[in-house]
């Protein structure tokens, strides 16, 4: 009775963590998230979900909630910050919170059309 009653009452369950693991087709669960051990898969993994597909290149945040829907493992959160801030492409097309350079405010024009002016954006990254 008591591995019934540690399977189903959530107070007993809590208690033996273990509980939450299982082996199914020789592979480890945790719930219903496959368990990766400490290898280089994990950074394979994380490279697949942060830069993978059609969009990729996503912040720490999305790639650590894409992650942690299918895979487990311990200091999963510090892994995908370490390997989100040295991607060189995030790097590279992140934003800047700074201005870069200085503005010179234009005259007011006395007329319509006096006037025309042009901005330059300089320094993004080339595309292929």
């Amino acid at each position: 009775m008591e591995a019934y009653e540690a399977c189903h009452n959530p107070l007993v369950r809590h208690n033996r963590p273990w509980l939450d693991y299982n082996l199914r087709d020789k592979l480890l669960f945790k719930g219903g998230q496959l368990c990766i051990p400490d290898c280089s898969m994990r950074e394979n993994i994380i490279r697949e979900k942060h830069s993978g597909g059609l969009v990729g290149h996503f912040g720490m945040n999305k790639t650590l909630k894409q992650l942690s829907h299918f895979y487990f493992w311990p200091k999963m959160r510090r892994d995908v910050q370490r390997f989100v801030t040295k991607c060189k492409v995030c790097q590279l097309g992140k934003g800047h919170n700074q201005n870069a350079g200085l503005y010179t405010p234009l005259p007011i024009p006395s007329r319509l059309w006096d006037s025309i002016s042009l901005d330059f954006v300089l320094g993004l990254p080339k595309t292929q």
